[in-house]
């Protein structure tokens, strides 16, 4: 994961190693089944999520599937 959260945050800053590990501690694993919904249309988002593994789907107005796949 600590490389992940440095590919993304290096766009905007530069963290040193033992801000990294600090800022990294925050971040709790969270597991989901296939068919558990993390967003809705029309919903407030207040989570922030950073895929590590797997695959994450989304759906659009026409109801086209994109997909983004992370793999380890």
């Amino acid at each position: 994961m600590l490389y992940n959260l440095e590919k993304v945050t290096k766009k905007y800053v530069i963290f040193t190693a033992e801000e990294l590990f600090s800022l990294a501690k925050l971040f709790q694993p969270l597991s989901i089944l296939d068919s558990n919904l993390i967003m809705e249309k029309g919903k407030l988002v207040s989570t922030i999520y950073f895929l590590d593994n797997g695959v994450l789907k989304s759906y659009i107005e026409n109801n086209k599937e994109c997909e983004s796949r992370v793999e380890k």
